[in-house]
């Protein structure tokens, strides 16, 4: 089964938090909001900020913000900033055909895991962290509604 990491879950999270925020938010602010330790958060911010996905600003009304329009980041682009290079088998990532017991020209999955990694990686192009950004402002919304009807 195709499992993402609780890191990604949370880069992405914190990406949409800081999305919908008007100032920088502290990495305790973020924690708090979307129920992530304050250390994995930190380090999870730290590589997004050399992808440069986000930036730090020092200071006593400092924090992160997205460094690039949340249009602009792709849910590849956080796997690939938290995780590396993406790929669905060993030997589709850059140097992990190494550690394959089989030569690429021998193996019989090869074909199907490209044609496989080739099309989740188009849905993960596609789906940016305004998308995700667009469905949480209408959830909350029904919520209200909800509650309030």
């Amino acid at each position: 089964m195709l499992k993402f990491t609780l890191r990604v879950e949370y880069a992405i999270k914190a990406l949409v938090r800081l999305g919908m925020a008007k100032e920088p938010m502290s990495v305790p602010q973020i924690a708090a909001a979307e129920r992530i330790p304050n250390p994995f958060l930190e380090q999870i911010l730290v590589k997004l900020r050399r992808k440069g996905l986000v930036n730090s600003i020092r200071g006593k009304k400092g924090g992160y913000v997205l460094a690039v329009p949340p249009s602009q980041i792709t849910i590849l682009d956080v796997i690939e900033a938290v995780e590396g290079k993406y790929g669905l088998a060993r030997c589709l990532v850059p140097g992990g055909e190494k550690g394959c017991s089989v030569p690429a020209t021998d193996c019989v999955l090869r074909g199907v895991w490209k044609r496989l990694q080739a099309r989740i990686k188009e849905i993960l192009d596609e789906i940016t962290i305004e998308s995700i950004m667009r469905e949480a402002i209408l959830r909350d919304s029904l919520r209200r509604k909800v509650k309030v009807g």
